[in-house]
């Protein structure tokens, strides 16, 4: 990895199970964010439910991270099969994290403003492109920090993909916007004359945009609340594969 650019203010923090030490050329930045949270008199759970620092506990956020800029991973393989090597669609780009929402917050939503610390963090650290990938539930843009962390950033000339929420649809359309989002991010094309609200205005690109797309949605709302549809996920994986793709990005996990 190429040492990061002398604009870059970022640290990384130490905190519980994550140290200074776990940084290195690719992760160069690591905060986390709660003073909203515990204002509220709420507490961070136990480790053994999340953890006090920027770690991430359910994998989500490394999940996310890793395909969009994961690092050459040799001898990677699924239960002893399909071995060979795993790969982030942006290899050589350097990443910081940064976590603003805890399990507490996932019940009650009291420690929001700390998602807005982040993003605006983010910015000020000096990030190219800020992938948020959370959702709350509808409300004013006014009142949504998402939507001012996104202006601000959008300000900035800062890329931004950020998934929003609702219902579904019977058919592959997507309707939260998560599988557009994650796509657009990695292979999205050029989109000249893009804005947020008038303002920074410029051109949307992907990371890959001349590669080729094929959607598989086997994951629909009414699974998120009983995982009851969970093998129609392993059937769109095998005609994925049948079909013949390249390249396979699962944005999705399980307990």
């Amino acid at each position: 990895m190429q040492q990061f650019t002398k604009k870059w203010k970022g640290k990384c923090e130490n905190d519980t199970q994550f140290s200074s030490s776990n940084c290195n050329k690719k992760l160069i930045g690591a905060r986390s964010f709660s003073k909203a949270l515990r204002a509220t008199s709420l507490k961070i759970p136990p480790p053994e439910e999340d953890y006090d620092s920027v770690r991430d506990f359910q994998g989500h956020g490394m999940h996310t991270v890793s395909t969009a800029a994961g690092n050459h991973v040799a001898g990677t393989n699924c239960f002893g099969q399909a071995r060979g090597i795993a790969i982030g669609v942006a290899p050589r780009a350097h990443i910081a994290m940064y976590k603003g929402l805890f399990k507490t917050d996932l019940e009650n939503l009291a420690g929001t403003p700390d998602v807005l610390a982040a993003i605006d963090q983010a910015i000020a650290d000096g990030v190219d492109i800020l992938s948020i990938s959370l959702g709350f539930y509808q409300m004013h843009y006014y009142q949504d920090v998402i939507a001012i962390g996104a202006l601000s950033a959008a300000l900035r000339a800062i890329g931004l993909k950020i998934p929003p929420p609702e219902e579904d649809y019977d058919s592959v359309r997507d309707f939260q916007g998560h599988g557009m989002h994650t796509i657009s991010t990695a292979a999205g094309n050029h989109v000249v004359g893009t804005n947020c609200f008038g303002q920074a205005r410029g051109i949307a690109i992907g990371v890959a945009p001349r590669a080729y797309i094929a959607m598989h949605k086997g994951l629909f709302k009414t699974d998120l609340d009983n995982l009851a549809g969970t093998p129609d996920v392993l059937a769109a994986i095998d005609q994925a594969i049948a079909d013949g793709v390249d390249i396979l990005s699962i944005s999705l996990g399980f307990c």
